[in-house]
């Protein structure tokens, strides 16, 4: 169970940061020209992108985190003592940390790259100006914890969900286990 709980704690880690490995069909379009570029830079820039960012990954992996050890605590029926909890919890914020400072290193022109394919260069600048009003800097500062609080939501649903969910996966692999066993030569 333990175990089982540290490979949970591992995956948030990894999911809450690494969303920009999967494939997208977006980089198939366009190349944006270098005024775009450069504008979205303007507007990543002004808009605090970077801060904004890691401040919204830590949150999101704290959020996640919280929730996958109560739903673990609740089905085994057991706490975590809490010097283990803070470990656990301290590790998983230090992995989000090295995840965040190996983007850091592209990731504002990365950024104003895929800007770059969605946006004209006079759009961006019309971006920056609405990002840049006093309501929109009002939202961008606490948009972290409200995207938090708002991942709280669906993360209490897939808690509860969880068990049909194990169910489910648990029946689907031992019905494909028995299909395997009726074969005559090993699964590709």
């Amino acid at each position: 169970m333990l175990k089982s709980f540290l490979v949970a704690i591992a995956v948030c880690a990894s999911s809450a940061t690494s969303a920009q490995s999967v494939p997208s069909s977006m980089e198939s379009r366009t190349r944006p020209d270098t005024e775009a570029i450069a504008a979205a830079r303007e507007l990543l820039s002004a808009t605090d992108y970077l801060s904004q960012m890691n401040q919204a990954a830590h949150l999101s992996a704290q959020a996640a985190f919280g929730t996958m050890l109560q739903q673990i605590e609740e089905r085994n029926g057991f706490e975590f003592p809490e010097d283990l909890r803070s470990e656990l919890r301290q590790i998983m914020l230090e992995e989000v940390d090295v995840r965040i400072a190996a983007m850091s290193e592209t990731v504002l022109d990365d950024t104003a790259e895929i800007y770059g394919r969605y946006f004209s260069a006079e759009e961006i600048r019309e971006l920056q100006r609405l990002q840049t009003h006093p309501v929109m800097r009002r939202f961008q500062q606490i948009a972290p914890q409200l995207t938090a609080e708002l991942a709280q939501l669906g993360l209490q649903g897939a808690v509860e969900r969880a068990p049909e969910l194990e169910r489910r996966i648990n029946a689907a692999v031992a019905a494909w286990m028995a299909r395997q066993e009726g074969r005559t030569s090993p699964p590709t």
